[in-house]
């Protein structure tokens, strides 16, 4: 989550949508694309990551065995 607070800053996936993304260089626009989607999938990393400690912290989580107790 820190990341992605510190980088957003930096790499914004609203920058995309501008007049002057559209200006940049091919190899630039690849480059900040990239930096930018990586950037926000640690928007989504954050809460599943959370939600998943959670939910095994609970005894929800899969534990690699099922219901009968076989591997």
């Amino acid at each position: 989550m820190c990341f992605y607070l510190f980088a957003n800053n930096y790499f914004w996936t609203e920058y995309i949508y501008e007049p002057t993304y559209a200006s940049d260089s091919f190899a630039y626009k690849v480059l900040y694309w990239n930096l930018a989607m990586t950037v926000k999938k640690f928007f989504y990393y954050g809460p599943f990551l959370f939600t998943t400690g959670a939910f095994q912290a609970i005894g929800l989580g899969y534990n690699g065995k099922n219901k009968k107790g076989e591997d």
